[in-house]
């Protein structure tokens, strides 16, 4: 049964401060994932996992039912996860219709519903979460595409500035071609989801290598255009750790 730890204080996103903590959620074993709310964006709770395999237990479900219906299905590795708390709710309902079923907790299905019945609700009753996000300790840049999502979902302002780039900035032709790179493992039809990640792997110093010429071609253009209205870069990615 995987073994969570909830921190009531905020966690700094900084890339020293991350690494300490996911270094200590290590040496507890690979069962164990701790969570804390993200200082700098209200309402997000990060999740640090030990091992990748207790996360991908947990949310590949969900991962597959609400971003990637045509996507992913059951192909990659989960390196990291974002979700609003009411996306999962929802997936809750329909997965589980009858509430929870109980009974094994060591296969990937027993995690998951430990997970949506029992640490979800902590995680929006203790810490006020609104979306969750999560990856495995050490992982910085994929942790650094996370708070991306973060801060997309913790702050309307940012998220209009984003779709403002999206829609005024790039061409028909540009952004067609990104549905297509984020198609292979997203719901292209999604334009929310598109956006969100589009930004998630366009801004970090450290890109994803399957889309690295997106991360090329936009990091410099999307950063100068949000910065214009106020959004500096996160402090995590200006150390060069994703």
């Amino acid at each position: 049964m995987a073994e969570m730890v909830l921190h009531a204080e905020p966690q700094e996103i900084s890339a020293l401060s991350i690494r300490q903590w996911g270094e200590r959620t290590r040496e507890q074993g690979w069962r164990r994932y701790e969570c804390a709310p993200v200082a700098e964006f209200p309402g997000a709770v990060l999740c640090l996992f030990a091992h990748s395999m207790m996360m991908n237990d947990i949310f590949r479900g969900a991962a597959t039912a609400i971003e990637a219906p045509r996507g992913m299905g059951g192909r990659s590795a989960l390196l990291g996860i974002d979700f609003r708390v009411d996306d999962l709710v929802a997936y809750r309902e329909r997965r589980y219709p009858d509430g929870n079923p109980g009974g094994d907790t060591e296969s990937a299905a027993g995690r998951e519903r430990a997970f949506l019945f029992d640490a979800l609700p902590q995680l929006t009753g203790k810490l006020g979460a609104r979306s969750v996000i999560a990856a495995a300790w050490g992982n910085m840049p994929t942790i650094a595409h996370e708070l991306h999502h973060a801060r997309y979902f913790s702050d309307a302002a940012y998220r209009a500035a984003v779709a403002a780039f999206w829609n005024e900035r790039l061409s028909d032709v540009e952004r067609t071609q990104i549905r297509a790179v984020l198609g292979s493992l997203y719901d292209s039809r999604n334009d929310d989801l598109v956006i969100n990640e589009f930004q998630a792997y366009a801004l970090p110093g450290t890109a994803s290598p399957w889309v690295r010429d997106l991360n090329q071609k936009y990091r410099a253009p999307l950063r100068e255009f949000l910065r214009a209205r106020g959004f500096e870069p996160l402090p995590a990615i200006e150390e060069g750790t994703g």
